[in-house]
């Protein structure tokens, strides 16, 4: 009789090419053997329990309790402006990033804001002067006399108006030169300011996880039309609650909830993505709201296939290889591999049809 010469777990790690699967089926296997072993027993079968051969998944979700206050956690977007109202836009996330905006609303007052020279009080108040505004600096580098005015006396106060909502140091410049009507020819600059630059609508988006993204507001004769991303970001993605299954010896299982199963703010249903294998009757769920959602109070719990002749998503797969109904070089790299690995140890092994199922395999072991 053969001894349990078994390599220390590490060896077998490594042997396995790190590949969990690789090794969570060579210590099944392992544990199989020496159980039989200590029973007196010169072979045994694994037939479920192991990634290759189980039957033990999660069969199906049943949520008891919907709970309250669960939704998904989506960006949403702001448009800011100093005189701009009644605008909005939602964000259309690709993936994880932002790729674009449906203007919802259009909203009013969203031109953009300059700085201004307001002579009224003095002379006339007909002279005309435009400011040049430094947009990187915000000063006021000089200014263009577009009319002239008349009634202007020199050492006039020449005063410019913030951009609503803008705020730095003051400009100060006087009139310096005027013609026989007082109309105003020349503008001594003592001050450039701080602050005038051109005041435009803004966005930011709002989410949990999201960063980066940059985008630039278009408008239409005070309308906003639209927002040109400029940075997509990352993490923008929908958050969702969460639930998975807690157990002391299964080992895979995936759940899913989607923005579908969720219908006024309760989870009416979770989806299995993976059903995982090894699971005990006792298995429960766990569920947890989205990031900033409020939800709580959900319940659910799982039933865990114990039919013969029901089995997870992944065992059929290594019965179609063995019997050479699928080509799938990685799994039959992976069979070949628990097989190359006992036979070193010398131990007879096969990988069999389970004849519980008829369509999972089971590895029969003889020493």
């Amino acid at each position: 009789m053969a001894t349990c010469s078994f390599l220390k777990a590490t060896d077998v790690k490594s042997l396995a090419r790190n590949d969990m699967l690789l090794w969570t089926e060579i210590c099944a296997i392992q544990q199989a053997i020496l159980t039989a072993a200590a029973d007196g027993e010169l072979e045994t079968i694994v037939n479920d329990g192991t990634p290759m051969t189980w039957i033990s998944g999660i069969a199906s979700t049943t949520v008891d309790d919907g709970g309250t206050g669960y939704f998904p956690v989506v960006a949403s977007a702001t448009i800011s402006h100093p005189t701009g109202t009644g605008a909005a836009v939602t964000p259309i996330v690709s993936g994880t990033q932002i790729s674009g905006f449906t203007v919802d609303a259009g909203g009013s007052g969203y031109e953009p804001i300059m700085a201004t020279i307001d002579m009224t009080g003095l002379g006339n108040g007909d002279a005309l002067i435009q400011p040049i505004v430094n947009e990187n600096t915000g000063e006021i580098t000089n200014v263009v006399i577009l009319n002239l005015g008349t009634g202007y006396s020199i050492g006039d106060a020449v005063p410019a108006v913030y951009p609503t909502g803008s705020t730095g140091t003051p400009f100060a410049a006087t009139v310096s030169l005027v013609n026989g009507s007082g109309g105003i020819l020349a503008i001594n600059i003592t001050n450039n300011g701080t602050g005038y630059e051109t005041v435009y609508a803004t966005v930011s988006v709002s989410h949990p996880t999201g960063t980066g993204f940059e985008g630039v507001v278009t408008t239409d004769g005070g309308v906003v039309d639209g927002v040109l991303v400029q940075n997509g970001g990352y993490n923008y993605q929908p958050l969702l609650p969460t639930a998975s299954v807690i157990d002391s010896t299964g080992i895979g299982a995936q759940l899913e909830i989607t923005e579908s199963d969720i219908v006024g703010g309760a989870i009416q249903n979770i989806q299995i993505v993976e059903s995982g294998f090894g699971y005990s009757q006792n298995a429960t769920v766990e569920i947890t709201a989205a990031t900033t959602s409020s939800g709580s109070g959900a319940e659910a719990t799982v039933t865990v296939m114990d039919d013969p002749n029901s089995y997870g998503v992944t065992s059929p797969f290594y019965y179609d290889v063995l019997n050479g109904q699928r080509s799938d070089r990685v799994r039959a790299g992976q069979i070949e591999y628990v097989q190359d690995y006992f036979t070193a140890l010398g131990y007879n092994i096969r990988a069999q049809v389970n004849p519980n199922t008829g369509s999972t395999m089971q590895w029969w072991i003889l020493w």
